[in-house]
């Protein structure tokens, strides 16, 4: 299998330090969620693969701040070295070619597998494309509670957000696609870098497919 890199972020340090994660499996959502916590900051990670937009991994981390300063989180993916298959070479019987980016903060692929199962089987050929994190990691600032938050002992916290998403389209899919494998999977990216209720839609789609009836 080919693995994302948006599946790979993760909170490295928080405020300097090097948090421990604990990772549970949200059934509900079918989400990993992961915690990290350090002081006065928490960060919730859920990445999931979208019910809806099936060519969709997504990476959504949210961290909140109770203190009085602002405190920095550092956010980073696997890197080559870490996940040789994902390098800009032939490597493992693919062979990859990278695309142009239509907007600043995607990087986009075209990956094909070099040998296929039979003579018969068509060869799978691989549009990918993913949120770029920099090598010395996606920097978040989180703001601190407010002051009148803080002297009432409750409330809302300061808060960040991140979305890291991963598009993948292939030659496989069903119904067949028509056009340029790595162009529609940037549309993919466009189209889910947009939306504001990406994970609620995933969760409600969620829902939908549990909810009970006539088994």
């Amino acid at each position: 299998p080919i693995p994302s890199w948006t599946s790979t972020a993760h909170v490295s340090t928080i405020n300097g330090t090097t948090p421990t994660p604990s990772t549970t499996l949200d059934v509900r959502s079918g989400a990993a969620v992961t915690t990290t916590g350090a002081g006065a900051v928490t960060c919730t990670q859920h990445t999931y693969a979208h019910r809806d937009r099936r060519h969709v991994v997504a990476t959504d981390i949210n961290c909140t701040n109770t203190g009085v300063g602002a405190v920095e989180v550092v956010v980073l993916q696997a890197d080559c070295p870490a996940l040789s298959t994902l390098c800009n070479t032939t490597t493992h019987g693919l062979l990859w070619t990278r695309g142009a980016a239509p907007v600043p903060g995607v990087e986009c692929k075209r990956i094909d597998i070099l040998q296929a199962e039979t003579e018969a089987v068509v060869k799978p050929v691989v549009g990918e494309c993913h949120s770029v994190v920099p090598a010395t990691g996606l920097k978040l600032t989180v703001p601190p509670a407010a002051l009148a938050t803080r002297l009432a002992g409750g409330g809302s916290a300061g808060v960040a957000h991140v979305r890291l998403i991963s598009t993948r389209v292939t030659n496989l899919d069903q119904p067949p696609i028509q056009g340029d494998i790595v162009e529609l999977a940037q549309l993919e990216w466009i189209g889910a870098t947009a939306s504001s209720t990406l994970f609620a839609d995933h969760v409600y789609a969620m829902d939908d497919l549990n909810k009970a009836g006539i088994e």
